[in-house]
Formats: structure tokens, sequence, C-alpha cells
């Protein structure tokens, strides 16, 4: 059995299909920088995916792959057009379509008559007065890219031209993330996990933290509505991962992917409920039946810790080995220190201003909380 993996991202997935007992071929597009993966793929294919979705149908023996899957949001494209060709499990082109540009999710949403802020695309609705603070954000955004508050109309002149635009009322309020499966008629829930965000101007997503911490009502009320906002969309047999705001007590969707997370969301996931989101993905996506397994819990709670220029110092992200004082660290990676960032770059217009990451873990949310603030206060600039 064999599946064809589009993009190298996030290299996780090789480990997934040999646990599974499955092969697997890559295709890397030459802009992109490839990750190792642990497992070697069978065969590398390299075509421009990104830019030209199509190249992939002409892959030779496409037909005769059990399965083909993405799990980056730049090869979402070019997987659903494969599965589609091939009449292979996979969320429909409609589906990605809609998931990935954020205007034609809204209009979807709205006339199936879910909850959505009010939204417009720039230079086309003009937003009331009363629709005041607004997020400007591109239509095809990720990770907060691009992302913009703007208090009063004045403000629209700052953005910055040559990206098409949509603005949105701002949600207020907590925000979490459910990561899941859509399945072919129900959407599963994994794991509901609170964020961290810097807030205005940068919105930078400075922890998560799994599970939430959320009374069963209001989860299962988040959960519910994901659900509803997936079936919506026409999501079904991918891994997923939703952002949610709580805006006024009624959860609000943010955005909504037909893959797993980054941020190590996945990780901690599967180190607080034992499951590896790519596996259950490759499952989902394959004709042939597979079983995943779950792995050994390592915690009750999790979090994932990141250090930005604006709140972290250089030196000591560069000389880790005090991490070893905190018990609960599971890994880091400050792989990203000597990127070419300063805290006076506005990252927010296409940039990750990240330099790397802490993941913890163990059986208290309250020492882990403890832990977190004693390494950001280490790493604080002097």
């Amino acid at each position: 059995m064999t599946v064809l993996v589009v993009g190298s991202r996030p290299p996780v997935f090789a480990e997934a299909a040999a646990r599974l007992g499955v092969d697997h071929d890559v295709v890397y597009d030459p802009e992109e920088t490839p990750r190792t993966p642990e497992v070697a793929p069978r065969r590398v294919f390299w075509l421009p995916y990104m830019s030209a979705p199509e190249s992939v149908l002409g892959l030779p023996d496409l037909h005769r792959y059990d399965g083909i899957v993405s799990f980056t949001d730049y090869g979402a494209m070019a997987a659903t057009l494969a599965t589609a060709v091939c009449d292979l499990p996979g969320p429909p082109v409609d589906a990605v379509l809609r998931t990935r540009n954020k205007y034609l999710m809204r209009q979807a949403l709205r006339r199936a008559g879910l909850a959505q802020p009010a939204f417009g695309r720039l230079g086309h609705d003009v937003p009331e007065p009363h629709h005041f603070p607004i997020v400007v954000k591109p239509l095809d955004g990720t990770g907060s890219s691009g992302l913009r508050l703007v208090t009063a109309a004045p403000g629209l002149g700052v953005v910055p031209l040559g990206r098409a635009m949509m603005w949105e009322s701002h949600l207020e309020g907590p925000q979490y993330t459910v990561e899941g499966i859509a399945r072919a008629d129900h959407h599963e829930a994994l794991a509901v996990t609170g964020k961290v965000i810097s807030g205005p101007p940068h919105f930078v997503v400075l922890e998560h933290d799994t599970p939430a911490e959320l009374d069963d009502a209001l989860r299962r009320r988040i959960t519910d509505y994901v659900a509803d906002c997936l079936g919506a969309l026409g999501v079904r047999h991918t891994a997923t991962h939703t952002e949610v705001a709580v805006h006024h007590g009624e959860p609000k969707l943010i955005e909504t992917h037909t893959r797993p997370a980054g941020d190590q969301v996945p990780f901690i996931t599967r180190l607080t409920t034992g499951w590896e989101q790519s596996e259950l993905g490759l499952v989902e996506a394959c004709r042939a039946p597979l079983t995943a397994r779950p792995h050994p819990v390592v915690g009750r709670f999790a979090r994932t810790i990141h250090f930005t220029p604006y709140d972290s110092d250089r030196t000591a992200l560069a000389n880790p080995a005090w991490l070893a004082e905190h018990p609960e660290v599971i890994a880091h990676d400050l792989s990203r220190i000597y990127s070419n960032r300063s805290s006076s770059h506005d990252s927010r217009w296409g940039h990750d201003p990240r330099w790397g990451n802490v993941v913890i873990a163990g059986p208290e949310r309250d020492t882990l909380r403890t832990v977190s603030k004693s390494i950001r206060t280490t790493v604080r600039p002097t």
C-alpha cells in the first residue's frame, strides 16, 4: 500500500505512514525548503504544486495510489484535485476552496445560518461605523499572517496594496482551537486547545494550552458549533484545525483548515490524548482499511511556549542548557533564533516572528503555568 503526500511539512507524516505500515511518495515544490523526515520516502517528485496545483495530475501511475493527502495549506488544492481525479477519499474541491478563501468561507457559513461577524471585501464592501474595530486580513492568509486591527475608517488607508484583502468585525473574547478528524458523515474533536495571544498590533500566538480550561457545557457548544461549520463547508475525510473565538459567550469561527495545525499543537494533542492526528488523517484518506493505534499519554496537560523578539533575549535562547532545570520540558526547537527579525519588524504583514518553542507536559495545569512563567522570566530581555 502506498500513499502520495503533497508537501514536505510537517515531516511527522513520514513516521505516521511508517507506523501504519504504509509506503509513501512525496511531492516537493522547487520553491519550498524540504524538511528531512525520519523515514525516507520511496520516491520524490519535484513539481510546482504551489503555483500550479494541476501539475500533480501528470504524475506517473497516479491512479495506483491508495491515498493522496497534504498536511500543508499550500498542497491542499493539489491533493484535492488528485483525489477527485482518482476517486479517492478526501475533502472535495469546493470544500478546500472555501477553507482556503476566507471570504468564500464566510459566505457559505452565513448561507447556512451559522453565527458570523460582519465582513466584506476590502475596496468593495465599506464597513459601517458600528462594525469597527475590524480585523483586516488576506483572503488566503494563515497563522495571523498579514493581519491588522483597524479601529476607525482612516486606518484603512495604511493597509498595503497588492493582496486580495477582506475585513471582519473584531471578535473579542478568549480564543480556542479544535483539533479533529472529519469523517464521511461527522466531525470528531480530538482536543480543544486554549490560545494565549499577544494582541494588537502583531497578534502573535504566544502559547497553546491543552486541554483548554473550559466547563463541559461550553466545550460541547464549541465542538458542536465547529462540527456544524465543517458540515456546512462540506469538509470530510481529512484532519482538521479550526480556530474559534468565544464572543460575548457564543462561539464564532475565525478560520478552519483541512490539515493539522502548526505551532506543535498536534504534538501536545498526542501527548495528552495519545492520538497522532497525522496517522488518523492518513487512515481517513486511504481507500484501503488501516488502523491507527494510540501512543502513550505523557501528561494530562501540555503546553507550547513560543518566543519572539518582542519578549525574549536571543542570548538566553542560544544556550538553552537551563531548560534541564525543568523536568516538565518534553521538547524544544530554537532553530530560528538567528533569523533576521527584530522587535521593530512589523511581522504581521506576512512573516512569522517567532524564534522557537518549548513543549512542556505534566499531571497538573497549575504546575505548567508556573513553569511557563519561570521560562519566560529566564528569557526576558534585560
